[in-house]
């Protein structure tokens, strides 16, 4: 490790040992007169060195340590022992005590003026070790992830708001402070990649929650009394009534963050301690997602495409809340656009706007509904139908008619599998021989997250997991099994983005000839059969074996008592 207590004169080093030649240093020495660079950064901005023959030069001959940040797991509470405006202009991290002292991550580690400011803040002794510029900056959005910002913003709004009610004028919400405050949770929702942002008020704090792959990560907010403003605002953005506040609200609008554009859903509920908040963010470029982006393997991709090109019937997707069937169905369309097809969709509500469909939005406050929409758009002509969601009888019946005029139907039903599917459209009073008579197939699906490519490493399976696949008779012996061990740039989570898995049941003529007769226990005998091998928790497995996904995430996604 460095010292640093010895002026290094770095340039000279690079010269005696060959990495550059004094006419190239007399360059950078010119060229960092007028750019104030470093010289490290001056040398990789002339093209003299790559970033790696720098770092391979530090560790090499200067007895400095590299940390590749990458991969290496940050203590958060132990790296905010610096404050973040000290980390920023000092270049420098935290990364772990060492012999009584603490280890100190650097993009300049030879910054003399740095390390005696660093000495003086931490006041311990110091060790220091190099650090790569943009890992540094990736490890400070993930540690920093404007918390500060947020809170600064909410002290500020809180204090406005204060002297509003000081001078009775709270009428109107308070614009700047609230402005920046919802900006920054923006920015930090856009960078994290997150699909759901929860505003939640209690008695004595406000609680900022962001759905990252599936997953809740939450930030607390102490001032409660910001919350109507926070309230009011979104409404104002997305067009609602500001003054009612004992109903749930449902509006949209379209924002602007980190050079994505989002549609964003606001729902609003009232609590006792104000109304809550969610707010789903829709990136606009979802809406092309194809059949190939969703993680279907090879031969299911095939089947699908030849399903979504069948000229009618019904294929259902099943699946609980958040579990990507809208996702699907948005790739199926995409996948049987052309100019000589006409689709058009009944959503609850629109979630992409797509240039080649008629897209219809329902409202059931004007009984504009499904079944009613359903009714009105066969005189449209339309050779496929999107519909959002088999939710009662009506719709499902005559959807089910639809289909049997010649008609392409795609739509989605809450059911944790494919055979489940068919008892629930029975539940809602369709008769077994139209579902025979419709039905092509039926797709189940569910969303895992995925190991972090940057921080995989072999794992070896506890006690709990080796039971479970055991019991699933799935052999173990012999496999490699990876996990994330979490690096700044899957938030130390260990997964970093999702996928899906699948299971596809395909209506055969003996199936379809059971529900026919009506005959339930055939039909679940002969479904049962068909899906041997392809469930949901095989594709979990293959994504396993592949070293894709974990298997406790499989066991939390494929619960037991599904299987």
């Amino acid at each position: 490790m460095l010292t640093v207590d010895r002026k290094v004169r770095l340039g000279e080093l690079l010269v005696t040992h060959g990495v550059i030649d004094n006419a190239q240093l007399e360059r950078v020495i010119q060229h960092q007169k007028k750019s104030g660079e470093k010289i490290g950064q001056a040398l990789i901005s002339l093209g003299f060195i790559t970033e790696k023959q720098f770092l391979d030069f530090f560790s090499q001959h200067l007895n400095i340590s590299f940390y590749d940040l990458r991969f290496f797991k940050i203590d958060e509470k132990l790296a905010r022992e610096l404050p973040e405006s000290y980390a920023r202009l000092y270049r420098a991290i935290i990364l772990k005590k060492q012999d009584n002292g603490l280890l100190i991550g650097m993009v300049d580690p030879l910054d003399v003026i740095a390390i005696d400011k660093l000495r003086g803040i931490l006041k311990q002794p110091l060790f220091f070790a190099l650090v790569k510029k943009q890992d540094l900056e990736n490890v400070f959005t993930l540690i920093y992830r404007h918390t500060k910002a947020i809170s600064g913003f909410a002290e500020a709004l809180s204090a406005e708001i204060n002297k509003d009610i000081a001078a009775e004028i709270t009428a109107n919400p308070v614009d700047a402070p609230v402005v920046d405050l919802l900006n920054t949770i923006f920015r930090d929702a856009a960078q994290m990649n997150a699909s759901d942002v929860h505003i939640e008020p209690s008695e004595k704090t406000i609680r900022i929650r962001l759905r990252i792959d599936g997953m809740l990560h939450e930030q607390i907010v102490k001032e409660p009394s910001i919350m109507p403003a926070i309230v009011s605002r979104l409404k104002l953005m997305s067009g609602l009534n500001i003054s009612e506040k004992r109903m749930p609200q449902d509006g949209r609008f379209e924002m602007h963050s980190e050079n994505k554009k989002f549609d964003v859903r606001l729902s609003t509920m009232p609590t006792p301690f104000g109304e809550s908040v969610v707010l789903r963010l829709l990136p606009q470029t979802q809406g092309h997602v194809q059949l190939n982006d969703i993680g279907m393997s090879g031969d299911l991709l095939i089947k699908m495409r030849e399903l979504f090109h069948k000229p009618n019937g019904i294929i259902l997707v099943t699946g609980p809340t958040g579990s990507g069937k809208s996702t699907t169905l948005y790739a199926a369309i995409n996948e049987i656009n052309r100019p000589v097809i006409k689709i058009i969709t009944i959503e609850d509500p629109i979630e992409y706007f797509l240039s080649f469909a008629t897209q219809i939005q329902a409202n059931e406050k004007i009984g504009l509904n499904f079944a009613t929409i359903l009714r009105g758009i066969l005189r449209h002509d339309p050779d496929v139908i999107l519909l959002g969601e088999m939710r009662d009888n009506e719709t499902s019946s005559i959807a089910m008619r639809t289909a049997l005029t010649g008609r392409l139907v795609l739509s989605t039903l809450h059911t944790n599998d494919a055979i489940s599917a068919v008892y629930r459209l029975i539940d809602l009073g369709i008769e077994s021989y139209m579902i025979a008579s419709t039905t092509q197939a039926i797709l189940a699906q569910r969303l895992v997250r995925l190991i972090c490519d940057h921080c995989k490493e072999d794992y070896i399976l506890n006690e709990h997991e080796k039971t479970w696949l055991t019991k699933l008779n799935f052999h173990i012996d012999l496999m490699t099994f990876k996990m994330g061990r979490g690096c700044t740039l899957c938030s130390n989570t260990g997964f970093h983005g999702r996928t899906g898995i699948f299971e596809l049941l395909e209506f055969d003529e003996a199936m379809s000839e059971s529900l026919r007769k009506n005959d339930q226990d055939a039909f679940h005998r002969q479904a049962t059969q068909a899906l041997l091998g392809k469930k949901l928790l095989n594709d979990a497995y293959r994504l396993v074996k592949n070293g894709v996904t974990t298997v406790s995430e499989m066991i939390r996604v494929i619960n037991e008592g599904y299987v």
